[in-house]
């Protein structure tokens, strides 16, 4: 099976990571980061992270408490976070921001 990126690609895409940094005055600390790799062998994963100086992550994981998975969620495991979600939104913490709509419990608005 061919292989589904270049090392062009890794190239460039340190590229970018070093003009995002440049641009915006935040430093990348590759040392505390993670390489996820969606349809690639573990060793082509680990050639990618090698490239980036950073670890390899493994599936499943939390993002901001969500889980995040390289295949598709059952109900159970979104039950969790859902639960947490409606709780927070029922206490009026937590906006949701669908597409430029700002929705809380108590108002709508439109931007």
């Amino acid at each position: 099976m061919g292989c589904l990126y270049s090392n062009i690609d890794i190239a460039n895409l340190k590229f970018l990571l070093f003009y995002y940094e440049e641009l915006s005055g935040m430093k990348i600390n590759y040392a505390k980061s993670k390489v996820f790799s969606v349809g690639l062998t573990v060793e082509e994963g680990q050639k990618v992270a090698d490239n980036f100086n950073c670890k390899l992550g493994t599936f499943p994981m939390k993002y901001l408490g969500l889980p995040i998975n390289d295949r598709r969620l059952s109900k159970i495991e979104l039950s969790d976070s859902a639960m947490k979600i409606e709780k927070e939104y029922k206490r009026g913490s937590v906006g949701i921001y669908p597409m430029g709509v700002n929705m809380y419990p108590d108002q709508l608005q439109f931007h």
